[in-house]
């Protein structure tokens, strides 16, 4: 069953811009980046590339209704796009 993020119904988040490379088996950095990402995974996924971005740029997004309305909550807002969008 799909599990829904909190964040996401808090309507915040960032805009993230950069460069994205594709780390294969063959590349030096391979190694210890898989170690990590297998830690997090719990060793449940394997790897055969591993995408590395660089991030150049970032920046908050935020729902309209936090400017347009300043005094809303994040629960308000948590409430707000439940009924928005029927869950």
């Amino acid at each position: 069953m799909f599990k829904l993020n909190r964040d996401v119904l808090q309507q915040k988040g960032y805009q993230l811009k950069g460069k994205a490379y594709l780390v294969s088996i063959a590349d030096n950095d391979f190694n210890d980046m898989e170690t990590e990402l297998l830690k997090i995974t719990q060793g449940k996924f394997p790897f055969s590339t591993i995408i590395k971005i660089i991030i150049t740029s970032s920046k908050p997004i935020i729902a309209p209704k936090y400017i347009l309305y300043p005094e809303t909550t994040e629960e308000e807002q948590i409430e707000s796009a439940k009924k928005a969008y029927g869950l």
